[in-house]
């Protein structure tokens, strides 16, 4: 203890000779409430450097004692600050929480909106049925390609906004349920959490063992949701590497770590980052006079192949144009023309024949087609 006390006197002087702001929780292993000499010389020791605990009632409850072995030691003013004690069973001890108004965080923009469409089952259903009475006589009978196209584009817009109507978000926090947690089981952890809430509130044992009867119930039934949940998870990714060990570090809580590399092996030789850019840089400089010594001197004329003069692009069928929407991807986002991948896979057997009429019988690209698309590489190239 004399080497506890001698530790927490050095780290108060330099506090104080600094100026700085202090906030200290944690387990002490000394009961602050009692009188005994440990309780005492700490409590003499934090006056004199002006701090104080704000912890001033028991953190561990048993059936027969209670002790305050937890504290909030702290240099700020009590009226910028406000601490407690939380009733939950998270472990033996009772968590402790302090909060300073000292310094201000910065305020969040609350005057973002965040709009969304709602595409499920009876959403999709209604849209085919739009699709399906809708008349594309027009499209299908019209001379001009880029008329055409425009004309249907902004038909099938219009019947996607009609079942697909933008929606405004309400800013929600976000929840840290874990998904196997279901809402029945959430009701049965807050009731578990109420009546270890009435245990120290009146110390009645008999709280006590129902909270303990509880809670052990509960606990067997979270870790069998969690094993069935994985098990759900493993067998639809097992032949997927990628999601597979991103699920092995989730579970195991493992961090990727960014590891920066500041020296390696080359020729034998161990050089630096900057040593290998020189190398790099000097073998561009001169690598020009190389390749000049291979180049062909004889005179001699190269026959190359020239390209063709022109391309034949042939129509294509309705059954393309299917497949292609095939491999649409459902969770992917909505282009340019705000329009997602799955209401267009549902409704592909009606749009796919007036696509086919005249989008690539055309001399010419559609106007509303040419569009700048940006795609992001990946290690696996994709």
């Amino acid at each position: 203890m004399l080497a506890f006390f001698q530790f927490i006197d050095e780290l108060l002087s330099y506090v104080g000779s600094t100026g700085a702001s202090l906030m200290i929780l944690g387990d002490v292993n000394i009961n602050m409430t009692s009188q005994d000499t440990d309780a005492r010389e700490f409590n003499d020791l934090i006056t004199q450097y002006a701090c104080v605990n704000l912890i001033t009632i028991p953190t561990r409850v048993t059936a027969e004692t209670a002790t305050t072995l937890d504290i909030c030691l702290t240099n700020l003013e009590e009226k910028y600050t406000a601490s407690g004690v939380f009733t939950e069973n998270i472990s033996d001890h009772l968590p402790i929480y302090c909060l300073s108004s000292v310094s201000k965080r910065k305020q969040k923009n609350t005057n973002e909106l965040y709009f969304f469409r709602e595409i499920n089952s009876e959403s999709l259903a209604k849209f085919y049925s739009l699709i399906e009475r809708a008349d594309w006589n027009a499209e299908c009978s019209e001379c001009s390609a880029d008329v055409a196209y425009s004309t249907f584009l902004n038909k099938f817009k219009k019947c996607y906004d009609e079942a697909f109507p933008l929606k405004r978000a309400n800013p929600r926090k976000k929840k840290q349920r874990k998904p196997w947690v279901t809402s029945d089981m959430y009701k049965r952890i807050s009731d578990k959490n109420k009546t270890y809430h009435a245990f120290i509130q009146t110390r009645d044992i008999n709280l006590l063992h129902e909270f303990k009867k509880k809670r052990n119930k509960l606990n067997s039934e979270l870790k069998k949701a969690k094993r069935m949940y994985y098990l759900g998870k493993f067998e639809s990714i097992y032949d997927d590497q990628r999601k597979l060990w991103e699920t092995i570090n989730d579970m195991s809580n493992r961090k990727q770590k960014d590891i920066l590399i500041e020296e390696f092996l080359l020729q034998d030789k161990i050089v630096t980052c900057k040593e290998a850019a020189d190398k790099m840089n000097q073998h561009f400089i001169n690598v020009g006079k190389y390749l000049l010594v291979q180049v062909n001197s004889s005179g001699e004329n190269l026959s190359i192949d020239s390209l063709m003069d022109s391309i034949v692009l042939f129509p294509v069928s309705p059954s393309e144009i299917d497949e292609i929407i095939k491999t649409l991807k459902n969770d992917s986002v909505a282009g340019e023309d705000d329009i997602k991948p799955q209401p267009i896979k549902y409704v592909a057997s009606i749009i796919t024949p007036v696509l086919s009429i005249k989008c690539y019988k055309a001399e010419f690209f559609q106007t509303n087609l040419k569009l700048p698309e940006f795609i992001l590489s990946t290690k696996e190239g994709k």
